[in-house]
């Protein structure tokens, strides 16, 4: 496997547990901007390999909805502080 597809994967599993957690137990509070990180790496990620992969306009299309991800991960991170 390469790289990027590692990653991804481990980001997917990271993401699972962190929404299992959220349903699951109450007494955590996780902050919503890790979730939305998360998600941003590994659409950043899928981005990444599918440019690599000469896909472009889907490499495209996942590169602008990590900077949409972004902004939402930014205005959050400073709601929460």
């Amino acid at each position: 496997m390469k790289t990027l597809e590692k990653t991804r994967y481990i980001l997917a599993v990271i993401g699972i547990c962190l929404g299992f957690i959220n349903f699951f137990i109450d007494n955590i509070q996780i902050p919503y901007f890790i979730i939305l990180l998360v998600l941003l790496l590994m659409v950043s990620l899928m981005g990444v390999e599918e440019f690599k992969n000469k896909k472009v306009k889907s490499g495209y299309f996942y590169i602008v909805a990590a900077i949409i991800i972004s902004l939402a991960v930014i205005k959050d991170l400073f709601i929460y502080m």
